[in-house]
C-alpha cells in the first residue's frame, strides 16, 4: 500500500512539475506553444530517383547457351528479330558449348540459323528465348 502511495505520489508531483514549467502542447498539437520558437521549415529533400517500371509479361534473354552435339562442327550461327542480330563469334565443334550474348530483343520468339560444316547449307528455326534459354543442336539442326 505505501508504494502504491508513492508511485501516485511521484506521478502527481510529475504532472503538476510539467503543468507549472509552462504551457507545454501534446506532441500531436499543431499549434505551438507560447514560449516556444517557431520551428524551422523543413529542407527540401532531393526527389528520390524513379525506379524503372518492370516490364509486364515475359522478358525476353540477354544470352543463351549453345550446345553442339550434331555430330559436325557449327561454322556459324545467327540469332534474329526485330530487326536486331547477333552472331557467335567462333566455330563450335561436336559435342561443344558456347554461351552466346543477345542484343535487348523486345519480341520473345527468334529465328535462330546455324550452318553446319557436314551439310554448308544454313538450317532455320525459331525459338522463344523468353521460355528456353538453351539452343540444342542435334544430328536434325
Amino acid at each position: 500500500m505505501v508504494r502504491v502511495k508513492s508511485i501516485a505520489l511521484g506521478l502527481a508531483c510529475l504532472i503538476g512539475a510539467a503543468s507549472a514549467a509552462g504551457a507545454q502542447t501534446s506532441l500531436f498539437s499543431q499549434t505551438p506553444s507560447a514560449g516556444a520558437a517557431p520551428a524551422a521549415p523543413a529542407a527540401e529533400a532531393a526527389p528520390a530517383p524513379k525506379a524503372k517500371p518492370k516490364p509486364k509479361g515475359p522478358v525476353p534473354a540477354r544470352s543463351i547457351t549453345i550446345s553442339n552435339v550434331s555430330g559436325s562442327a557449327l561454322t556459324e550461327f545467327v540469332v534474329a528479330a526485330d530487326g536486331k542480330s547477333a552472331k557467335l563469334a567462333k566455330e563450335l565443334g561436336s559435342n561443344e558449348k558456347a554461351v552466346m550474348k543477345l542484343p535487348a530483343f523486345k519480341s520473345c520468339t527468334v529465328t535462330l540459323i546455324a550452318t553446319f560444316e557436314r551439310a554448308g547449307e544454313a538450317e532455320q528455326n525459331e525459338r522463344n528465348i523468353c521460355k528456353a534459354r538453351v539452343v540444342r543442336l542435334t544430328n536434325g539442326g
